[in-house]
């Protein structure tokens, strides 16, 4: 990767840091807001929620704006609106002009993480997308973890309007770095909004949200509200897919679903991504209310598991551009597993911090090694006009099945809640909702990934310098498909562009192990 890519993630990893920590660190703040505002909790909540449903209603409009905007304009402007929210956020005068000024946050939030998705896929030769997607993906697990740490610090020390008042320097870096570093917008051709879509999937989405949190915060699953939002929402959603496949220019292109690496990548990550932000509210729970213990010691039990995730993230999106995918995901399910069944354990039988804390380490490699690596091996080789919509495709779906992930783990709690004082086997119980999770992208990922989703030709082009890769050498047959006459002449010209190849696996493979092309 050359230095200019690895400057340009850096400068998107330090947004989506501060999208990150704004995230959870609020949570920390609410009793506050609760006595400084003198209102109840249930209004105090939508500071989190107003951040939550904007952020979630933003995100799927993202690769339009790109593709009418440019990537380089619309971060740029997604930044600065994250960042003045964020100040106006801190200058609040009372609880309604708290929570308007982070809904603007969250418009600005959800746009930065596919936006800068995009813009590091496309400065990142194919070859090197993995290294590109590491630096991307420290945020991911470094947040959730400084946030409480160092929101509480804040709090206590300097009180809660530094919490939105310290994005004002970091984001004028970063919106500087972005403005000298990323290179110029392209925009495509300037069509038209597709309104049907954009009243159909981000109201769905939001409703989806909207429902999923209320199930988890009521704990009760037969709550009406909670089931008529969230079925609404996903009908919504539905129909937007089905008329996306008849239309020219859709709102988000989910002919991308069609390709297998993006759909079983999807399909792998929607259950352990739900697992994963799910599982995030047991511990604290169980260190609070079972053990008797304060906060800040459920976040320093997190801290070794976030490390360890941050550096097998290094390594495993690294390896994304050497070595198969499939194989490092699927030892990265099989670790999450393990430690989800370990954490349960040690749970049930009240075992020490140290030891609940050292096997929870396996969910950290887990979930390094998978997450990253499979938004990197789905987006590898899309074209860049594909780009935005595969990079909305999978934030929508990190967002939405976290907050479906949190409302189950919630639900089961509120269940199996016990009458009297609550013991470990209460927590531990609620750990087979991550497990079953877990398991089932396991069994996804290993009959549903393909073996290998690279690019045949760039493989060979990395390991033959000489060219050799010829099609009489691997039977490769380049192939054109017709677009069908709907079309737009841009999709049409893009479909014909488009090549598929046939080859022999087995040949290639052969090739690639004995440093030399099969003769």
């Amino acid at each position: 990767m050359n230095s200019t890519a690895r400057k340009i993630a850096l400068v998107v990893a330090l947004g989506t840091l501060m999208v990150m920590f704004d995230v959870t660190v609020t949570a920390i703040a609410i009793p506050t807001l609760t006595t400084t505002f003198g209102t109840t909790l249930s209004t105090v909540q939508w500071v989190t929620t107003g951040y939550t449903l904007a952020l979630v209603a933003v995100m799927p409009t993202s690769a339009w704006l790109v593709s009418r905007f440019g990537d380089k304009r619309t971060y740029l402007t997604a930044l600065a609106l994250f960042v003045g929210g964020s100040v106006m956020a801190g200058l609040a005068w009372n609880i309604g002009s708290l929570v308007a000024f982070r809904a603007l946050q969250g418009l600005g939030g959800g746009l930065l993480a596919p936006v800068g998705m995009t813009i590091v896929i496309r400065s990142a030769e194919v070859a090197h997308r993995g290294r590109a997607m590491a630096v991307l993906g420290l945020p991911l697990f470094i947040g959730p973890v400084l946030g409480p740490t160092l929101g509480g610090v804040i709090v206590d020390s300097v009180g809660w309007r530094v919490l939105f008042l310290i994005n004002l320097p970091i984001g004028m870096i970063a919106i500087a770095l972005a403005a000298l570093l990323f290179p110029r917008s392209e925009t495509g051709v300037r069509t038209g909004l597709d309104w049907r879509g954009l009243l159909t999937l981000p109201p769905g989405a939001v409703l989806v949200v909207a429902g999923l949190s209320r199930l988890g915060e009521t704990g009760d699953v037969a709550d009406p509200i909670g089931l008529v939002s969230t079925a609404l929402g996903i009908t919504l959603i539905l129909r937007f897919a089905l008329r996306a496949q008849r239309v020219s220019i859709p709102l988000l292109n989910t002919r991308l679903l069609r390709r297998r690496p993006m759909w079983s990548a999807l399909a792998t990550l929607a259950p352990f991504t739900a697992a994963y932000f799910g599982s995030m509210i047991a511990l604290p729970i169980y260190v609070q209310q079972v053990r008797g213990d304060s906060a800040t010691i459920a976040g320093m039990l997190t801290i070794a598991q976030a490390l360890v995730s941050a550096v097998t993230l290094q390594i495993a999106t690294r390896l994304v551009d050497r070595i198969d995918p499939r194989r490092i995901a699927l030892v990265g399910i099989s670790s999450a597993l393990a430690g989800y069944v370990a954490v349960a354990a040690c749970i049930a039988t009240n075992a020490p911090y140290p030891l609940l804390a050292t096997v929870s380490i396996l969910i950290g490699i887990g979930a390094g090694a998978t997450m990253m690596p499979l938004m990197t091996a789905s987006t590898r080789n899309l074209p860049d006009t594909d780009v935005p919509s595969g990079s909305t495709l999978l934030n929508t779906n990190s967002q939405l099945f976290s907050a479906m992930g949190a409302a189950a783990l919630a639900t089961t709690l509120s269940i199996t809640s016990p009458t009297s004082a609550p013991t470990g086997h209460w927590v531990a119980l609620a750990y087979l909702v991550p497990i079953s999770l877990v398991s089932i992208a396991l069994v996804v990922a290993a009959t549903a990934l393909p073996r290998d989703i690279k690019n045949l030709s760039d493989r060979c082009d990395a390991h033959f310098p000489e060219k050799r890769c010829a099609a009489k050498h691997l039977h490769v047959v380049q192939v054109s498909r017709p677009a069908p006459r709907r079309y737009s002449p841009v999709t049409r010209s893009a479909y014909r562009s488009e090549s598929y190849y046939r080859t022999s696996t087995a040949r290639l493979r052969n090739a690639v192990r004995g440093g030399r092309l099969a003769e």
